[in-house]
C-alpha cells in the first residue's frame, strides 16, 4: 500500500509511506509506485489530529484533512495510523475542560 501525504500551510511538503506485510518505509522522493491513498492536509491541523487536540472526523468535516483513494483503504486509514502516545491524555484533558 502506498500513501502519499501532501502537506500545506506553514510548510509545503510531500512524503510517501510504503506499507507491506513485513515493513513500513517513509520516502522523501517519489518511489514511483501507484498511489493507493492520498492524504492532503494542513500541516498544523494534521499535527493537532495526531496529538489529539482535535478529532480526526472534525478535521475531515472541516476539510483540514482530506483522505482519498481506494475506498476501503481510505475508510480504514485512521485505524492503522499511529497516533501520538500522548493523544489519550490530550483528548481526556480536552473533554474535561469542555
Amino acid at each position: 500500500v502506498t500513501i502519499q501525504f501532501d502537506f500545506y500551510g506553514a510548510k509545503t511538503e510531500t512524503y510517501w509511506l510504503i506499507l507491506s506485510t513485513k515493513d513500513a518505509t517513509v520516502c522523501v522522493t517519489d518511489p514511483g509506485y501507484e498511489i493507493n491513498v492520498l492524504v492532503t492536509a494542513d500541516l498544523a491541523a494534521f499535527f493537532k489530529v495526531w496529538l489529539g487536540r482535535i478529532e480526526y472526523n472534525e478535521a475531515i468535516e472541516n476539510a483540514d484533512v482530506r483522505v482519498e483513494g481506494i475506498p476501503r483503504l481510505a475508510r480504514n486509514f485512521p485505524d492503522w495510523f499511529a497516533w501520538s502516545p500522548a493523544s489519550p491524555a490530550v483528548r481526556a484533558a480536552r473533554i474535561e475542560s469542555a
